[in-house]
Formats: structure tokens, C-alpha cells, sequence
């Protein structure tokens, strides 16, 4: 929830910046094209979008760049829960460099360069050792299935 209304509030922060910039209030000249320049970079606006697309942003679009939402998309994850423990591992990079935050924005040209950052087998399954009294409890339990069925 903390993630989500981080997005909420950066929506309405850059919500309030483009109503102050299309009321012409805003003293700052060119303010206009930073922030559509700086969303299509980050992959989340279309290039060539308006001020006025941008007042329609919503929440999904914020939070499929982040890392974690990307990986999965990529196929280095089978699941979402998945994904966040890659990174949160330390198992995911972007551009050789470890990222451990599933939160972290991830740039529209810096999407390509997602790799892991170790080596993992994700299809190996986990090593369970059953000791001795265990051995002996499933063989009884075999031997009373076999007994009944006589």
C-alpha cells in the first residue's frame, strides 16, 4: 500500500504542476516540455503527448515500470511474488549493476538491459533431506496401505 500511495502522490503532484502550467500561473518558461520530455523517458507517456494527455495519468502506468513488474514481464520470473524475491535477492540487474529495490523506476531505454545479476536455475527444485526416523514412519505408513488393501 506504502508503493501505492507513493504513486498517488507523485500523480498528483505532477497533476497540480500541469494545471499551474496550463493556467499560465507558472512563472517557469520551457517547464512544459521538461515534464512530458521526463515521463516519456521514464515510459510513461507516449511520445508526442500533450499536457492534457498527461492529466489523465493513472496509477497502472506508474506501476508496471516498476522493477519488479518488469521482470516479470520479461519472462525472468514465473510469477510476480517471484520477481520481488529476484530482486530482492540481488539476483536481477540493469546494466551490470545490482538492484535490489522492486520498486525502482525503470527507464523506457533501459528496459533491454535487465539481466541477472548471478546465476539461477528457477526450474530446480529445493533440496528436502528426511532423516532416519522419517524413512522408517513413511515405510510403515506404506506397509499398513499395502496391508489394508489385502
Amino acid at each position: 500500500m506504502k508503493e501505492l500511495w507513493q504513486v498517488q502522490s507523485k500523480i498528483s503532484n505532477i497533476r497540480r504542476n500541469i494545471r499551474l502550467l496550463l493556467a499560465g500561473t507558472s512563472k517557469q518558461a520551457g517547464n512544459e516540455s521538461d515534464i512530458v520530455n521526463k515521463l516519456v523517458k521514464q515510459g510513461i507517456a507516449n511520445q508526442g503527448a500533450t499536457l492534457d494527455d498527461l492529466l489523465d495519468l493513472q496509477e497502472k502506468q506508474f506501476l508496471e515500470r516498476r522493477l519488479q513488474s518488469v521482470v516479470f514481464r520479461k519472462g525472468l520470473a514465473k510469477s510476480i511474488k517471484q520477481a520481488r524475491q529476484l530482486v530482492v535477492h540481488g539476483f536481477i540487474s540493469i546494466d551490470g549493476k545490482k538492484i535490489d529495490k522492486p520498486g525502482f523506476l525503470v527507464d523506457a531505454n533501459k528496459e533491454q538491459n535487465i539481466t541477472y545479476y548471478k546465476k539461477i536455475d528457477l526450474n530446480a527444485a529445493p533440496k528436502i533431506e528426511i532423516t532416519k526416523q522419517e524413512k522408517e514412519v513413511i515405510k510403515e505408513i506404506k506397509e499398513k496401505q499395502e496391508a489394508d488393501k489385502i
